[in-house]
């Protein structure tokens, strides 16, 4: 796939508006390369650490999973000898996906304590104003506990996906490796047997990828909601306080 950019159109832009509608975009599926699709390409990659430059060339596409000249985790067949064809797995592929997205989920548990931190500090003085407050109303409690609890709950549900998922992409990798060594070798049978079954994680792993990616823009609304709502709040105390 060539390079994709602002202004491109057809059949490729519709693919990627497509994948990119995947993550919860909603873009008219029209083939045009416009604003909307720029800024969701640029959403995407810097969700996914990569260059911010609404450029889709190889690693954006890699991590799409489009289709790309020269990209991608499994190649073209090689002969494995009496004509038996073996698919050629690119371990370097996983290799850097395993590295890169590891690298994404890194910063979410340190934001998630900082989180959880800050809030906890501020807690205590929003319990008070709300006793002391005759404009607190049922359901801005409630919606503080539902704010707090959905930052937890998007948290954990990430934090137990992505370790599904990386612990997913490692073992492809280190299948990838058994498999180049058992054809080196001249063992094409257990070669094959072993293609088969990394087909079956190679398939999981792309669906998993957009679930990871998905859990990430959800824990970071629901983040984003509750420093949004604790900010409001802490308005209203200052202006409490200051009658």
């Amino acid at each position: 796939m060539p390079l994709i950019k602002k202004g491109s159109s057809g059949s490729a832009v519709k693919t990627l508006q497509k994948k990119l509608n995947a993550f919860k975009h909603k873009l008219a599926l029209d083939g045009i390369f416009g604003p909307k699709t720029d800024a969701a390409v640029r959403a995407f990659q810097k969700a996914s650490s990569l260059k911010v430059d609404g450029l889709v060339g190889k690693n954006t596409a890699a991590a799409l999973d489009l289709k790309t000249s020269g990209g991608g985790t499994g190649g073209k067949k090689s002969t494995g000898g009496k004509g038996v064809q073996l698919v050629d797995w690119r371990l370097a592929g996983y290799r850097d996906k395993d590295l890169r997205y590891r690298e994404v989920f890194a910063p979410y548990p340190v934001k998630y304590k900082r989180r959880q931190k800050e809030y906890k500090a501020f807690e205590p003085f929003l319990i008070a104003h709300l006793a002391m407050s005759t404009n607190a109303t049922g359901k801005q409690r409630k919606t503080i506990r539902e704010k707090d609890a959905r930052v937890h709950k998007t948290y954990k549900q990430l934090e137990t996906h992505a370790k599904a998922y990386l612990d997913r992409l490692t073992e492809c990798h280190k299948l990838i490796e058994r498999y180049h060594a058992l054809e080196k070798n001249g063992k094409i049978v257990d070669a094959l047997r072993l293609s088969d079954e990394i087909l079956r994680l190679d398939k999981d792993h792309k669906a998993q990828h957009t679930q990871f990616l998905n859990l990430m823009v959800d824990y970071d609304m629901a983040h984003e909601e509750q420093e949004r709502f604790q900010a409001f709040m802490q308005k209203e105390i200052d202006a409490f306080l200051a009658k």
